[in-house]
């Protein structure tokens, strides 16, 4: 059994709810996402302060938890930030992915105009799949 975050953004409600099965795994996946990840400091831009999840100091062998897209804030090109997109949530999820909780990962990026958008979608061991829904990047 494990714990799920259900949220609904619009109307600024959530809950915890129980969870029996693999869906677990969709909570995980979001703070992954959506924690951001320290980065060497060659990838920060000039006058950039490297972010990152405070934690990660006492976390074991070098794990870190937590994503780079907020690097994409300032993307310059539209096919460079899809590709780094798509990159930085595999790099995010490749924790779960190596644990056997999902088995693959498609990350949904999608660019309209200047902004950036992530729809990732999680292969389960059963075969189903788990969508996150979207995540503005920028």
């Amino acid at each position: 059994m494990g714990l799920s975050l259900r949220m609904d953004p619009l109307n600024l409600d959530g809950d915890l709810a129980d969870e029996s099965d693999a869906s677990g795994v969709e909570t995980e996946a979001l703070i992954a996402l959506c924690t951001e990840a320290r980065v060497d400091p060659s990838m920060l831009g000039k006058g950039r302060i490297n972010r990152g999840y405070w934690a990660d100091s006492v976390l074991q062998d070098g794990e870190q938890l937590g994503s780079s897209l907020w690097l994409l804030e300032d993307a310059a090109s539209a096919s460079d930030a899809a590709a780094r997109a798509e990159q930085y949530v595999r790099e995010a999820l490749a924790p779960i992915l190596a644990s056997g909780r999902i088995v693959a990962v498609e990350a949904g990026v999608s660019i309209t105009g200047q902004h950036i958008q992530v729809a990732p979608r999680l292969t389960l061991p059963d075969g189903s799949d788990r969508e996150l829904g979207a995540l503005q990047v920028n």
